[in-house]
Order: structure tokens, then sequence, then C-alpha cells
């Protein structure tokens, strides 16, 4: 299911830097390990989202794991990445433990949404669009197009950070729930999402 598997970095890695992480420059560790993922038989394919994601490992110690994936968007849109983030949980613990989320930008958000009617995702989408139209008289900011002050209205409203108990190195979601980026600006962007794991037993 999935193209490779991620792997640990050796012990002794070094915690990276606030800084380093927020100016998004490579973080230097004694091994710097990544996956490029095919998620093709995941149910995201049904909202078409795209197939590839990319995951660098940041920092792994025995009890806390950080890492960052990377996801390509199209423009506006839901993109499910659920089965990314239940494989690097299930990778790094068996035990319980807590997930959290963190959307480092303001023009795209996370969202826990059901992953069952494409219909969901596509009124959602449309409500936002009436929610918060793409009106630049409405707003003074209007620097980076008009669609960029609405993109962070919609994020405010939408939250960047989620946190998901582990039970046995599972997500506790329900059978219909799914994790989503949710991007706000018209063009294609990556957007990174920061994953942390703690957890009360190394795997």
């Amino acid at each position: 299911m999935y193209s490779d598997e991620i792997i640990n970095p050796a012990e002794g890695v070094s915690r990276p830097s606030s800084a380093s992480l927020a100016r998004n420059e490579t973080i230097e560790v004694s091994v710097f390990t990544s996956a490029s993922f095919t998620t093709s038989d995941a149910p995201s394919d049904r909202h078409k989202n795209p197939i590839h994601s990319f995951i660098s490992t940041v920092y792994s110690d025995p009890l806390q794991h950080i890492c960052q994936l990377t996801i390509p968007t199209r423009g506006k849109g839901l993109y499910d990445i659920t089965a990314q983030v239940a494989h690097w949980v299930a990778d790094h613990t068996s035990a319980t433990a807590l997930l959290t989320l963190f959307c480092r930008h303001t023009s795209a958000s996370l969202t826990i949404q059901e992953n069952y009617d494409p219909d969901v995702i596509a009124d959602i989408k449309d409500f936002f669009e009436r929610l918060v139209p793409e009106d630049p008289r409405q707003f003074r900011h209007t620097l980076e197009g008009p669609d960029d002050m609405p993109a962070h209205i919609r994020t405010v409203l939408s939250g960047i950070h989620l946190s998901i108990p582990i039970d046995r190195g599972q997500l506790t979601l329900g059978t219909w729930q799914g994790i989503y980026l949710f991007e706000h600006r018209r063009h294609p962007h990556e957007r990174n999402v920061v994953l942390h794991l703690l957890t009360e037993d190394p795997k």
C-alpha cells in the first residue's frame, strides 16, 4: 500500500530549534530520513486528492516523535490526509498516545469531517465560499490577491490544530471521520503539517 517505510533516526538525534523549523531550513540530524507515500488505496482518492505526500522525520526519541507532512494541493478544497497520518502513527507506537497536528500556515487549516460521501466535502467547500466571499471591497489587505484575506478568515473559522487520542497505535477516529487539510487559496501550494506524537511506551 505504501511505497516506502519511515525509518526512525538513530539514537542521539539532536532536537531542532523552533527558529530553524519556522524558517523551513534543512534540519541537520545524525540520520535524516523521509518517505514518499502512495495512497492509491486510501479513501482520499474518492475526493481526487493528490496521491503523493512527503513526510520528513524531524525528531525522534523513545517516547515522542515529531515529523513534518508536506501536502501538495491543487487549489481550494479539502484534502484527506488520514492514511498518511495513521501509517506514521502506527510505525511509531503500539501503545496509548496523544497525537497533535499543527498546520504551519495562515491560509490553510485542519478539520475532521465525514470521509464517506464526497457531497459532504463539496457542501462544506461551497458553504465557505458563501460565508466569506472573495470581495476586495470588504477588506483592507489585498496585496496578495483577492483570495488571500478571505483565506485568512476561513482559517480563523476552521482552525489549524487538532488533537487525537491514540489507542494501541490506532487513531480513535469514528467510523466515517477523516482528517483533512483545508486549502483556502486558489492556486497550488505545498502545505506543511507538523505531527507530534507523545506515547507512554516505546515501540
